[in-house]
């Protein structure tokens, strides 16, 4: 991926993406950060390794540690996590999302991951009334 231009890896659709991933793909070709062993370190040094990348942000970290490290305390806030989370939890209010990060991480623990997922699951198909 180090090695291929901005315009090959613009076909597969990854549009504006396509620069960060060939600059993280050159980070760890590199060596200046080893992908294969980070699963073994704390999720909080895992993502600040993962913030440090290209175009990767707090809620891609999440995914990143959730779903390719098995990080289950992971908790990615998207907007429809923040709505269902406002909703649930703060009687709709709008709420800074470091508090909700707080929060999910504080009240989920360890299970934050899967709790997200059933969330949106369940958010998305019963309760319509959740994400307006």
């Amino acid at each position: 991926m180090a090695g291929v231009s901005e315009d090959e890896l613009k076909c597969t659709k990854c549009g504006y993406r396509a620069r960060y991933i060939i600059e993280t793909a050159k980070i760890i070709a590199d060596g200046q950060l080893d992908i294969y062993n980070l699963n073994k370190k704390p999720t909080q040094e895992v993502r600040a390794k993962l913030v440090t990348l290209p175009g990767v942000g707090r809620k891609v970290a999440d995914c990143i540690m959730l779903y390719s490290m098995r990080k289950f305390d992971a908790f990615p806030i998207d907007v429809w996590i923040q709505r269902i989370l406002q909703h649930m939890y703060f009687d709709d209010k709008k709420t800074p999302l470091a508090k909700l990060q707080k929060f999910a991480e504080d009240r989920f623990g360890e299970i934050a991951g899967f709790v997200q997922q059933y969330l949106f699951y369940y958010s998305r198909n019963r309760g319509q009334d959740i994400v307006k």
